[in-house]
C-alpha cells in the first residue's frame, strides 16, 4: 500500500499558497488567489491552478495531488454550503474545507493559546484557547475587512476623492494617486470594477509613508489599528495576552498598536499553509 500525501491549501484574496508532503519529502509553490465570496469560479480554477503548478515543480502529475489528503484554508468561505459547493469544484478524493481560520491559527500559534490578527487582502481576528476557535471579521471588503490590504487601498482612493473636493487636506500621497490615476474620473472608473486583490496592490508602500509622516497615511493606519485593538477587546483580550500578526502588513501595524498590545506581539510560529498542511494530517487520521 502507498504512503498517503498530505496537501495543505492556505487560498487568499491575492495568492493561493500550496504545500505538499510524501515520504519525507515537501514541495511548495505559490499561486494567484480569489475570494470564494467574490468570484466562486476563479477561486476554484485558482487552486486547480496552484496545485498544477505544484505538480510541474515536483514533477509529478496532478492526479496524484488529487489523491493526496487535501485540507483548505479558504478565504471567502462562510458556510457549510459554500464549503461544500467548492469541494464539489475541485478534483481531490478527499479533502476539508473551511475559511482561511484555522489554517492561519494554527500556523501562527502552533500547539499554543493565543489571538492571531489574519491581515491581508482580507483580515479577521481570532482566538484560540485550547480546542476552540472564536473570530470577528472576514466578511469580505463591501462590509467589513476592516484594516486590511484592501480596505487601506480602498480608504486611500477615497480620501484622494475628498482632497480633490477640499474636504480634507492634500498629503504627497493624496496627489500623487490622482496623478497616477490620471485624476478623480479615473478612480471612480477604477473602483466601479476592481477586485479587492487590486484595492489591495494599492496599500503598498503605504506604512512607509505612514511612519515617514504622511497625514492620509498616518491616519488610515492609526484607523486600522484602531480596529484591531478592538476586534482583540470583543474576544476577551487582557494585557499580558500573546498577540501574533503574521505578514508584512501584520507588522508594519505593530508600532500603530496601542503600547499594551505591541508589548505582547510575538512572532508567528509559521504561515497559514503550515496550518493546512498540520490539518490535512490531523483530518486524515481521524
Amino acid at each position: 500500500m502507498s504512503e498517503t500525501g498530505f496537501l495543505g491549501i492556505d487560498c487568499g484574496g491575492t495568492n493561493c499558497r500550496v504545500a505538499y508532503a510524501k515520504a519525507g519529502r515537501r514541495v511548495d509553490y505559490i499561486g494567484n488567489g480569489a475570494n470564494f465570496t467574490t468570484d466562486p469560479d476563479g477561486c476554484a480554477e485558482a487552486i486547480v491552478e496552484a496545485c498544477q503548478g505544484l505538480a510541474d515543480k515536483a514533477g509529478i502529475a496532478l492526479s496524484e495531488l488529487c489523491d493526496a489528503y487535501a485540507y483548505l484554508g479558504v478565504a471567502g468561505i462562510v458556510t457549510d454550503i459554500d464549503a461544500a459547493a467548492l469541494s464539489r469544484a475541485l478534483p481531490f478524493r478527499r479533502c476539508k474545507v473551511e475559511d482561511d481560520r484555522s489554517a492561519m491559527a494554527v500556523g501562527a500559534l502552533g500547539d499554543k493559546d493565543g489571538f492571531v490578527v489574519g491581515l491581508g487582502t482580507g483580515s479577521f481576528v481570532l482566538r484560540r484557547a485550547g480546542l476552540r476557535i472564536d473570530g470577528i471579521g472576514g466578511w469580505g471588503l463591501i462590509l467589513g475587512d476592516e484594516a486590511s490590504a484592501a480596505w487601506l487601498g480602498r480608504g486611500l482612493l477615497s480620501r484622494s476623492l475628498q482632497a480633490q473636493d477640499g474636504l480634507l487636506p492634500h498629503t504627497a500621497l493624496t496627489r500623487a494617486i490622482l496623478d497616477e490615476f490620471g485624476g478623480a474620473a479615473a478612480i471612480v472608473r477604477f473602483a466601479r470594477t476592481a477586485h479587492p486583490r487590486e484595492f489591495g496592490r494599492l496599500a503598498k508602500g503605504l506604512s512607509g509613508a505612514a511612519v515617514a509622516g504622511d497625514g492620509t497615511a498616518k491616519a488610515l493606519m492609526q484607523e486600522g489599528a484602531t480596529w484591531i485593538g478592538r476586534g482583540l477587546r470583543a474576544l476577551g483580550w487582557q494585557a499580558g495576552g500573546r498577540v501574533v500578526l503574521p505578514g508584512d502588513l501584520g507588522a508594519a501595524y505593530v508600532p500603530f498598536l496601542r503600547d499594551e498590545v505591541q508589548g505582547c506581539v510575538t512572532p508567528a510560529n509559521g504561515p497559514a499553509v503550515e496550518g493546512a498542511l498540520a490539518l490535512a494530517r490531523q483530518h486524515a487520521s481521524a
